[in-house]
């Protein structure tokens, strides 16, 4: 891209015109830029450096790395799937994954009906894991100390942000 961006900056073209094609080009893919995976944060920090990271459920899932591109989203399917078998005690985290990064690697992403609400389409990461290189932030998760309940993705979806559940009052 920015050889791209080079190339016609210095060939008297307005770098904005490619930038232009170059979003337009994501849309037409009808995957989005940014998609989100949220793991145990232990899963994420102790996997080998500048490596691939695979979920721990990789091969259970059929090979694939589930992700979300809807924050809004992202603590429903955490409380759906993960409150009742992650204990309380453990912290989770969210990565902020480019797709362009991984489509650049050559890595498919598909986007597949969600299993909670068909009308939801998820981004589903296909026979790969997430190169480090393609995560752009990581957002810790915070939850109920008590119930386990998945709250907000801080930075994320907290009520800073003006997404998600805010803030439990003490």
């Amino acid at each position: 891209i920015f050889s791209l961006l080079y190339y016609y900056h210095h060939h008297h073209h307005h770098p904005s015109i490619i930038m232009g094609w170059y979003q337009e080009f994501m849309s037409d893919t009808g995957i989005p830029v940014k998609i989100y995976h949220m793991c145990p944060k232990s899963d994420w920090e102790q996997r080998p450096k500048r490596s691939v990271y695979f979920p721990a459920n990789y091969e259970k899932d059929g090979n694939i790395v589930r992700t979300m591109h809807q924050p809004s989203r992202l603590m429903e399917t955490a409380n759906c799937f993960y409150q009742s078998q992650s204990p309380v005690t453990v912290e989770w985290t969210c990565l902020e994954i480019d797709t362009v990064c991984l489509r650049m690697n050559g890595i498919v992403i598909e986007m597949v009906a969600s299993d909670v609400d068909a009308t939801l389409q998820c981004p589903h990461v296909k026979q790969d894991g997430i190169p480090e290189e393609a995560v752009t932030k990581v957002f810790p998760i915070q939850r109920d100390a008590k119930s386990g309940e998945f709250l907000f993705v801080v930075g994320l979806t907290d009520a800073c942000t003006g997404h998600g559940k805010n803030k439990v009052s003490a």
